[in-house]
């Protein structure tokens, strides 16, 4: 999956954006180069849109190892947008893997945006931001 990050400082949220596949590998990646940037706090929300991803190469124990190894605070909100039924399910495991931590799948962005309080005309911005990087087309698109 080629993956990207913005991260808003000012509202205390990352935005994380996946397009293509989705591998363990890829993930892996996104976490470190996010560990590695200067603007990151692991005490940040997280907002993660699958929307783009088109298929999900993980396995049960890649999810579960995922989810023993987090990258923000367990007090951190995480919401996972899954709008199709396998986003929305694999979403759920690494959900259920994810016990100790504030972890909660949505089947669309307003519900995830305004369970994290973000306002959403800046995750609007950020996810519209990602399109057009990538030459990606709007949902619905």
């Amino acid at each position: 999956m080629p993956g990207d990050f913005i991260i808003n400082p000012e509202y205390g949220v990352v935005f994380s954006f996946g397009w293509g596949t989705l591998t363990y590998e890829h993930i892996v990646d996104h976490r470190r180069r996010l560990r590695e940037d200067p603007r990151f706090r692991p005490e940040f929300n997280q907002i993660i849109d699958f929307s783009h991803v088109t298929k999900m190469a993980l396995s049960n124990d890649d999810i579960a190892l995922l989810a023993r190894q987090p990258v923000f605070d367990r007090d951190s909100l995480r919401a996972l947008v899954g709008a199709t039924s396998l986003h929305y399910g694999l979403s759920r495991t690494f959900e259920a893997y994810s016990q100790s931590q504030n972890v909660t799948v949505f089947r669309n962005l307003n519900e995830a945006v305004e369970w994290v309080g973000t306002p959403m005309e800046v995750a609007e911005k950020a996810f519209q931001e990602f399109r057009s990087a990538h030459g990606l087309p709007a949902p619905g698109e």
